[in-house]
């Protein structure tokens, strides 16, 4: 059906390597897809501006945000609760993962906790971290 060597076959060979002007484009038109279809639910009024602002809406507030300095601000507040979190859980989940791989009684000891926790989808965990540690970033 098509030629041995085209990008179309290889586009539709699994786990065929692709020329980058296709990846490219591939990719180009994913964002384009996704900010239409954006524009196209908040700009026809299918989705209330309330849980989708047009773009427009979004590039409005980027600039107004920047301009006064709380975009920098706001990023740099949730940057921070990001690393602190990362540092905290590396500081914990590090140690405790070198000693369940070197002493077979640390792995007997938490491997049932873990092995229960893994399968857990993280957000089930949101509602109860609130209620024992509460909200904040010094929680």
């Amino acid at each position: 059906m098509f030629k041995r060597n085209s990008w179309l076959s290889r586009c539709i060979t699994p786990k065929t390597g692709l020329p980058v002007p296709v990846v490219w484009s591939a990719s180009g038109l994913a964002w384009v897809l996704l900010v239409g279809l954006w524009a196209g639910l908040s700009y026809g009024g299918i989705v209330p501006g309330m849980f989708l602002p047009t773009p427009g809406a979004v590039v409005e507030a980027a600039v107004r945000l920047s301009r006064d300095g709380t975009l920098g601000q706001h990023v740099w507040a949730s940057v921070e609760v990001v690393m602190v979190g990362f540092i905290v859980s590396s500081l914990v989940a590090v140690p405790l993962g070198l000693l369940m791989g070197s002493f077979r009684i640390v792995q007997a000891f938490l491997e049932p906790l873990v092995n229960f926790i893994r399968y857990l989808p993280v957000t089930s965990f949101v509602p109860l971290f609130i209620l024992w540690i509460g909200i904040g970033l010094e929680q």
